[in-house]
């Protein structure tokens, strides 16, 4: 009987714990705020390429490429990223 009345929510001394919509919310804001995070990060990492020569021009190509991949394992599309005409 117990465990009935603790499945069904009835029982107060599990308040600890949370449901399940609770942590899809969570879950949902820390996507969103990691997305907004990595499309900043995109920018400015294009930014300082367009700025940038030689040594350092590849490097920040080749960060600007991780970002991207992570990009697109986070959120499953790709990033369009701007031409430094457009920055």
């Amino acid at each position: 009987m117990f465990h009935i009345a603790w499945v069904g929510g009835l029982t107060t001394w599990n308040e600890g714990y949370a449901e399940a919509s609770e942590v899809a919310k969570v879950r949902h804001t820390v996507e969103s705020i990691q997305i907004s995070l990595m499309d900043s990060k995109i920018f400015e990492t294009k930014r300082l390429q367009c700025d940038a020569k030689g040594e350092r021009r590849a490097y920040y190509t080749k960060r600007l490429t991780q970002l991207i991949r992570e990009y697109k394992n986070l959120t499953g599309e790709t990033y369009r990223v701007p031409n430094c005409d457009e920055i």
